[in-house]
């Protein structure tokens, strides 16, 4: 499929007002056991299938292997709220009392590092577009222990569209309201990080490599691509890159292949405080948690100040591909590139529908669990 790649399927776009216009990938959007929402892509005998649970965050990417490409630890429960496709906070600001290493200020969109849930306000799907929304007020500390400390709860609209072509849009919209330190609203600090986290599992019938560029041919260019054990460390603009990072086999370039597109414009500041940077970490061996080895792509909004009310809009993409790094998938990343939306930070937005939507959810009870479907009408 176009999406899920097809060899052949795409064509020139001056060539559309000549041929017709190839059928559009098959998209269905259901309830598995769980109450969880999937939703699936199938063109004839490929098949993709992203699970939407806990906190609206990605807990499952199923390709035609059947086998799930989000990296899980060995114990399901540690898993959970960790180890799933999400966006998170994180701050410099520290509880003055605790270990350095472990006592900043950190939310994440699915919840807790005990396994607790974020609350789920409201779930709407349309069967007929292809969209899921799905209503969050994150608000607990990844570590528990500081929820007494820091009060950083938010207001979240994750909404997924399905788009014809067998790509998956996701766009994310939050608003900060209120962020406390020990009852006091802090001084300004020096990081504020809002990043997607996407940790994909390595092994020999999933990935074992990354990369953040594709010559025209869909091959790895060469100084752009790396394994698990020789990723580098560190933090790099988007801007001037490809927009794109691409999980991969090395040894068996012809099957599944998955990319998130970020894009490459900088973020909108209107204090110009703020960039967009893209981080990629490897991890090798079973870890403490039970965590097998994972690669994980996590494009992030460095924010210069975040004094609520904070606004923060960002869009991602996931194509995925069932023939491996053609020139043809190659060309469907450029494309999703050039068309994704600007990351947009405003400090005291003006009310709108999304705004006032965004504030009115903070005054919502949810629930607390991955079975998000039965808030479905």
């Amino acid at each position: 499929m176009k999406g899920i790649m097809k060899k052949g399927l795409l064509v020139p776009l001056l060539m559309l007002t000549t041929m017709a216009i190839l059928p559009a990938v098959d998209r269905d959007m259901y309830l598995d056991r769980f109450n969880r929402v999937v939703l699936e892509f199938t063109d004839g005998a490929d098949s993709w299938s992203v699970i939407v649970g806990g906190g609206g965050s990605i807990s499952e990417i199923r390709g035609n292997t059947g086998r799930d490409l989000i990296a899980k630890p060995q114990s399901v429960e540690d898993g959970k709220t960790g180890r799933v496709m999400q966006e998170l906070l994180f701050t410099d600001h520290r509880e003055p009392n605790g270990n350095p290493a472990n006592n900043r200020n950190n939310v994440n969109q699915a919840g807790s590092g005990e396994g607790r849930y974020a609350p789920v306000t409201s779930v709407e799907w349309n069967q007929t577009a292809k969209w899921l929304k799905v209503w969050t007020t994150p608000q607990d500390q990844w570590r528990s222990v500081l929820d007494d400390y820091f009060d950083c709860r938010y207001s979240m609209l994750t909404h997924y569209q399905m788009n014809t072509d067998g790509t998956l849009l996701i766009r994310t919209y939050v608003y900060f309201d209120q962020w406390l330190a020990d009852g006091q609203i802090p001084d300004t600090v020096s990081v504020n990080h809002w990043q997607a986290w996407t940790p994909f599992a390595i092994s020999a019938a999933t990935f074992d490599s990354c990369a953040v560029q594709l010559n025209a041919d869909g091959s790895p260019t060469a100084g752009k691509y790396w394994n698990h054990l020789t990723m580098p460390f560190g933090h790099g603009s988007v801007t001037g890159e490809s927009g794109y990072a691409t999980m991969f086999h090395n040894s068996f370039r012809g099957r599944d292949v998955i990319s998130l597109v970020y894009g490459t414009q900088d973020v909108y500041d209107f204090f110009d405080e703020s960039f967009y940077l893209l981080n990629i970490r490897g991890r090798s061996g079973i870890l403490p948690d039970g965590s097998v080895p994972m690669m994980a792509i996590n494009p992030g909004i460095y924010v210069g100040h975040m004094d609520p009310p904070t606004y923060i809009s960002r869009s991602k993409v996931l194509v995925f591909g069932s023939d491996g790094l053609t020139a043809d998938y190659k060309q469907l990343l450029d494309n999703k590139v050039k068309s994704l939306a600007r990351p947009i930070i405003q400090r005291s937005p003006r009310n709108n529908s999304l705004i006032n939507g965004l504030k009115s959810n903070l005054t919502r009870s949810g629930l607390r669990s991955h079975a998000i479907g039965t808030l479905i009408d």
